[in-house]
């Protein structure tokens, strides 16, 4: 298992998004602000840091890169780049999107099919008993 650490500064890096159908993008590092999410639930949201908006006077709570991940692509890789272009050796990863299988609905049915065959032995159960005690 590997681990993407941050161990210096890069300025002005940058990423080189490709997907797998080879298509490919440059992300550029970004301002983030951090909201704590209100009540039980407890997390954060992130928003793109906007200095003329609700943050006007504070700094942004977070530098990072925005990774669109779209559906329908499996696999996207990583690379990252320095400030002239280059790429940085080690700065490589791969972006594997993990989905539900096609074919969930055939297993909802598997799942539920004993339920309805339960029910309706029991109603017919129960109807058979009742017929029985009006004779």
């Amino acid at each position: 298992l590997l681990k993407w650490v941050r161990i210096q500064q890069l300025p002005d890096a940058s990423l080189e998004l490709k997907e797998q159908n080879g298509s490919m993008e440059i992300l550029l590092e970004q301002s983030f602000s951090i909201e704590q999410i209100k009540g039980s639930a407890l997390g954060y949201t992130i928003i793109p840091y906007d200095p003329e908006g609700k943050y006007k006077d504070k700094e942004p709570g977070l530098k990072a890169f925005h990774v669109p991940v779209q559906t329908g692509s499996e696999v996207f890789s990583l690379q990252m780049l320095d400030e002239n272009g280059n790429y940085i050796n080690g700065g490589d990863r791969q972006i594997r999107i993990v989905s539900l299988p096609k074919w969930d609905f055939i297993l909802l049915v598997f799942v539920i099919a004993p339920l309805i065959v339960f029910l309706f032995i029991k109603i017919r159960r129960i109807r058979s008993t009742r017929k029985s005690k009006c004779v």
